[in-house]
Formats: C-alpha cells, sequence, structure tokens
C-alpha cells in the first residue's frame, strides 16, 4: 500500500534533490507546521494539529511514496515522523471529470492535501452546469487550489475538505443530486486531521521536535 510521508528534514530533502537529474520530485512544505506537537504517551507516537499560522516555518514537509523512494535511492532513508496510507485520504472526481490528461497522480494530490491539513479532495474544475470555476487568484491555506501533472494543460480545481461535516456541506451545496458524491463524503475515514494523524497514520522512526 502506498503512503505519504511526513519529513522533518527539509535540508537533506534539497540536497538530495540536487542531485536528482530529469527525476520530478515533489515537495509539499507543511502549511502549519509550527503547530504540530506530540499527544499523550511516547509509546503512542500520536501526533495533532493546533491553530493555524499565517506562514509556515521550514523544515516539515509531506512527500508521496515515489518521491521519497527517489531520494532514499541516494543514501540512508530518509527518517520519517508519520506515514499516511492512501485509503485515509480519499478523492472524489465525479462523473463529470473532463481534461484527465491532465490530472495529478493522485500520490501528489494526497501529499497537497495532507499539507494544508486536508483529510479528502473533491474536483471541482466544473459547477453542476458544466461550467468552468474561475475563483480568482487564491491563497495556499485556502479551501480550493489548482493543481495538475507537469506538463499538463488543463489547470484542475480542487476542493480541499479539512472535516467530515465540511465535506457533506460542500457535497449538499454543489452536487446535491450526486448520490456518489454524498456517499463518499458520509464515508471519509476520519472525522477531521488530528482523528486522522492520531487513528490512521503509522508511527515513523523519529519525532517531531519541540
Amino acid at each position: 500500500m502506498s503512503r505519504t510521508y511526513l519529513i522533518t528534514d527539509r535540508a537533506e530533502v534539497d540536497r538530495r534533490r540536487r542531485h536528482l537529474s530529469g527525476t520530478i520530485v515533489e515537495v509539499w512544505p507543511d502549511l502549519y507546521a509550527g503547530d504540530v506537537a506530540w499527544l499523550g504517551d511516547p509509546a503512542t507516537r500520536r501526533v495533532t494539529a493546533g491553530q493555524d499560522r499565517a506562514a509556515p516555518p521550514g523544515g516539515r514537509c509531506w512527500l508521496s511514496e515515489d518521491s521519497k523512494a527517489g531520494l532514499d535511492a541516494l543514501g540512508a532513508p530518509l527518517p520519517f515522523v508519520l506515514a499516511v496510507p492512501d485509503a485515509a485520504v480519499p478523492i472524489y472526481c465525479g462523473t463529470a471529470l473532463t481534461g484527465q490528461e491532465s490530472l495529478p497522480a493522485p500520490s501528489t494530490l494526497r501529499a497537497r492535501v495532507l499539507s494544508a491539513h486536508g483529510v479528502g479532495a473533491v474536483w471541482a474544475t466544473h459547477d453542476a452546469r458544466g461550467h468552468r470555476r474561475e475563483p480568482g487568484p487564491l491563497a495556499s491555506t485556502d479551501s480550493q487550489f489548482y493543481l495538475r501533472r507537469p506538463g499538463g494543460t488543463v489547470a484542475h480545481l480542487w476542493h480541499l475538505v479539512r472535516t467530515r461535516g465540511a465535506a457533506l456541506a460542500y457535497v449538499g451545496e454543489h452536487l446535491p443530486g450526486d448520490a456518489l458524491a454524498r456517499r463518499w463524503a458520509e464515508t471519509l475515514p476520519a472525522e477531521g486531521f488530528d482523528d486522522l494523524l492520531a487513528r490512521l497514520a503509522e508511527p515513523g522512526d523519529t519525532a517531531v521536535p519541540e
């Protein structure tokens, strides 16, 4: 099963990236890294996120399985704090999906979602009438973001969901007739990001520094 990794040594990630030629390694800085803290007994190795910060401190980042494998090939395996299984971060594209040749890899999309402390994402490029949405300039912490495959020609818009309740609200408003979308929202594995990390993430071999 593929996983997405939380890494704390961004300097080492960047050092190794410089030695790769012709290989794309996507690194997503954790947007709220300054408020990640341990909960409970060290043996449980659980983490959670606190209040948002305006700008992400350096260091902590999310890597897909493929990106980490590329960097691991250049030395000892990169230590990681957590590994999140793919199934813990579902993506819903629906039946109106277009521009599939430009879709980002699911692993890239999941890393982007986790970097913003989300629990899933919905393809939101078109509205219910099939018209392309144009939300205008977006900040990195907005609930909507653009992401496409490198070299792709279509900029896909995605809606980030941070809680199961928010997913149900979004689907009810924007996809009211889509029973599959409602089922997707109802069955999200985690109530929110804290819950996802506490129950579904696998502990790694390093801890988040105090």
